[in-house]
């Protein structure tokens, strides 16, 4: 509502300096709380009133979320491949290869043996090469504690907000080299020895931290040894990483599948494998199951059991 004619004849009075500034040009900016009273019906004195300082936008945060070990929500477009990120085969860090099945053929007796499963997955396989088991890139296996890091660090993080994590961490040990790109990703002492504070510099949660510093203490303790992970089986494997906080079994199904190149791993927590196991037999998957508070397309034994058949593959 306007304000009084007695008011707006008092307008007139104000200098003309301050009507050059835009944000100085209404009555109410110029006078006191208990020198104006609004009419009745009008908004109150602290809607009319100008702001004299321009808020600033908030920069979104980099890490914003609390770890939890489970596929994301399939409806949100994110991390749905932080492995890809995790484990960086041209990496100058040392690495072991260790042989446990005979790398030369093996891709073509999956291969074989998955067609004479299923004729329909052929077109499939033909059209989509598995460079990951190819002879060459089995011999190259990652190093497991950078693998494992960059695993904690890329948890419920979209995959570029991840790989600029990152960047920043293995900076944080490389302050004289400019090209991030080919740092040599921390030893497990380091990172042991280095504070929280300084850690959480790169963008990390304090809970991530935690568990990156928890799993270099298990490194340089021998509790978790490189080379134990790269012949034992994956029941050993498991249970071995399953103790380690920020590490649960989603996380270490990819470790052994990508990581350590176990041929016969198959993760019925991942939402893209429900997705689309439950679509190749036939079944609706427009509307979601919701169990137990998660996000399901079938269940763990109907999936375990039309895996059955494909074993050892």
């Amino acid at each position: 509502m306007f304000p009084r004619r007695s008011t707006r004849l008092n307008e007139s009075k104000l200098d003309i300096q301050t009507l050059e500034n835009p944000l100085a040009t209404s009555y109410y900016v110029q006078k006191k709380k208990s020198e104006i009273k609004p009419r009745r019906g009008a908004n109150s004195y602290k809607d009319l009133k100008t702001p004299s300082k321009l808020k600033r936008k908030k920069e979104p945060s980099l890490v914003s979320f609390v770890y939890e070990d489970k596929p994301v929500h399939p409806k949100v477009k994110s991390n749905t491949e932080c492995y890809s990120t995790n484990y960086n085969h041209d990496s100058k860090s040392p690495t072991l290869s260790v042989a446990q099945y005979d790398s030369t053929d093996i891709l073509e007796k999956a291969k074989a043996h998955l067609i004479s499963v299923e004729p329909k997955l052929k077109n499939i396989i033909e059209r989509y090469p598995c460079d990951l088991f190819s002879p060459e890139s089995i011999r190259c296996k990652v190093e497991p504690f950078k693998a494992l890091s960059c695993s904690i660090i890329s948890q419920q993080v979209s995959t570029a907000a991840a790989k600029s994590i990152q960047n920043r961490f293995v900076a944080l040990f490389n302050p004289l080299t400019r090209d991030i790109t080919h740092h040599d990703f921390p030893t497990p002492s380091q990172i042991y020895s280095t504070s929280h504070s300084l850690l959480r510099t790169a963008g990390l949660s304090l809970r991530k931290t935690e568990y990156i510093k928890g799993l270099a203490e298990k490194f340089c303790t021998g509790e978790i040894d490189a080379t134990m992970l790269y012949n034992a089986p994956y029941e050993q494997v498991y249970d071995t990483l399953i103790k380690v906080r920020g590490l649960g079994k989603w996380s270490i199904e990819m470790f052994a599948c990508f990581g350590l190149k176990h041929i016969d791993i198959f993760s019925t927590g991942d939402l893209g494998i429900q997705k689309n196991m439950a679509a190749s037999i036939g079944r609706e998957i427009s509307d979601l199951k919701v169990k137990s508070g998660k996000w399901k397309y079938m269940n763990e034994s109907e999936m375990q059991q039309i895996a059955e058949k494909f074993k050892p593959y």
